[in-house]
């Protein structure tokens, strides 16, 4: 495979992937006959809310913080579980947009506790607080949050700091914060019950389960919805297939919202057959001896796996036109091929229910590799002519030891947005499971006999901290991809 390293994208254009997705419905869920208490319709006010799509790079949701409430829009992020905003103690060079004054809040408490989390494109650090957190009609008092006080590279990444901070203080679709949906062991600081478990704790839910839509990538501004208590069905086609939580390694507690993953398949001429029984296997990574860990993550724009893994599956895509940031690790493309090559290609992701391989697999996820195509230099597949690819391998900074090293040095595979907005996602909090089903509107398609848990487990808690993953995309990445895409291409025809 011929792989030109580049060394021109600025490191925006990997970032960790955020999303803002604006909550907004609500629904009876009509799923199999083992999932019958989730058939309860949830008020139309209840716990709904838009998510932003910022170009998908990022999905956003608006939350209130304080009495009265001061309104925010932060990154929804399955991958952290921390909420967390900026204070009036931030500069604006590095917090230009909207910051909570704790004087204005009669409900404000200081927990005297230091905040400081990690992302795969940055950090922040204040300290925690508590106070009344609201989201659609749905509010916590007293929950506990991070305030803070310097950021790097996570408040409206990429952009301007001096010109926002003069002229869009308030503009409510850039990411001013992170609102993490992980579980209680995922914490920055020792454990605590982030917003949506201290909602299901408290018993202020339907059902303990919160549900995500984002819709494809092309549709623009408020236009996915996350659902707190309920599923909402018509949001996506067929029946609603469940994969267990898992925790990092046996015996641990759970952190991430992570499954047993059994391998990854590119079929080709399958994209009629959800179980791809009929297809040709272009590529096939099985694991056969123990699974691995896949992580959904919302709060990432692209799909990290094994270089060993991903350098195949885009030269399958490809072949030779592909063009490598050695930099940030991201595959640039040309978007012609997503019509041509790439129409009959789907990748598909199996997901078992054991840390053994399983005959008969509770899910396969087929997303059609069309969908992996990011165009670069247009608002389309058919204006573009360079795309980014939506799978990259783990970028690895042995140096610095951080949280995609680890995670990359652990063989796990971290489910993005690229894969992730095919679907419609469950996140059972209840019976510790991710539902999954084919998103209305998307080619994708979901298989699989659900895996139920016997248990009558409550609410998930942990001891162990663990460190947030965030990456994200900036739309900037559109003019500084294309520019050294487009430099090196020049390269090439030199050569």
């Amino acid at each position: 495979m011929r792989l030109l390293l580049i060394f021109l994208l600025p490191a925006a254009c990997l970032a960790t992937n955020t999303i803002r997705l604006p909550i907004r419905r609500r629904s009876s869920s009509s799923i199999s006959v083992p999932d019958r208490h989730l058939k309860r319709s949830v008020s139309p006010h209840q716990g709904a809310a838009q998510l932003y799509n910022d170009e998908g790079s990022e999905y956003l949701v608006r939350v209130g913080i304080g009495t009265p409430p001061q309104n925010f829009t932060v990154a929804l992020d399955t991958g952290s579980s921390d909420l967390w905003i900026p204070s009036t103690d931030c500069p604006l060079q590095l917090c230009p947009l909207r910051r909570y004054d704790p004087a204005q809040s009669s409900t404000y408490e200081d927990t005297g506790e230091p905040f400081r989390i990690t992302y795969g494109i940055g950090n922040a650090n204040g300290s925690y607080a508590r106070d009344t957190v609201h989201l659609g009609q749905l509010q916590v008092e007293k929950q506990q949050f991070g305030l803070a006080k310097l950021t790097d590279n996570i408040v409206a990444p990429g952009q301007d700091m001096e010109a926002i901070a003069a002229n869009d203080m308030d503009n409510d679709h850039m990411s001013n914060g992170i609102f993490g949906l992980g579980y209680p062991g995922l914490t920055a600081a020792k454990k605590y019950d982030p917003f949506v478990f201290s909602l299901a704790k408290q018993g202020l839910l339907n059902e303990p389960v919160f549900s995500i839509h984002m819709g494809s990538l092309f549709d623009k501004g408020w236009a996915g919805d996350l659902l707190l208590g309920g599923i909402d069905t018509s949001k996506y086609r067929g029946n609603l297939v469940y994969a267990p939580v898992r925790p990092a390694s046996s015996g641990e507690p759970l952190t991430y919202w992570m499954c047993h993953g059994q391998g990854i398949r590119l079929l080709e001429d399958g994209g009629n057959h959800a179980n791809g029984s009929t297809a040709t296997t272009a590529l096939d990574f099985s694991f056969t001896q123990t699974t691995r860990g896949f992580i959904i993550d919302t709060g990432t724009t692209l799909t990290y796996m094994d270089k060993d893994m991903a350098e195949p599956l885009v030269e399958a895509v490809a072949g030779t036109n592909v063009v490598l940031d050695d930099a940030s690790g991201t595959f640039i493309v040309p978007c012609r091929l997503a019509k041509r090559k790439s129409q009959n290609l789907r990748l598909e992701l199996v997901l078992s229910n054991s840390e053994t391989p399983v005959e008969d697999p509770p899910v396969r996820l087929h997303v059609p590799v069309a969908d992996l195509f990011i165009p670069l230099d247009g608002d389309s597949l058919d204006t573009a002519t360079q795309c980014m690819f939506g799978i990259a391998p783990w970028v690895k900074n042995e140096e610095d030891n951080d949280t995609a090293t680890k995670l990359g040095n652990r063989g796990l595979v971290l489910v993005g947005d690229t894969v992730l907005r095919a679907t419609y996602l469950v996140f059972d909090m209840g019976q510790n499971r991710i539902g999954f089903a084919q998103a209305i509107g998307s080619s994708s398609r979901v298989s699989g006999t659900s895996f139920t848990n016997t248990s009558t487990s409550s609410i998930a808690n942990s001891d162990e901290n663990a460190a947030g993953l965030h990456i994200y995309t900036h739309p900037s990445w559109k003019r500084d991809a294309f520019i050294a895409a487009l430099i090196t291409m020049l390269v090439m025809l030199t050569q």
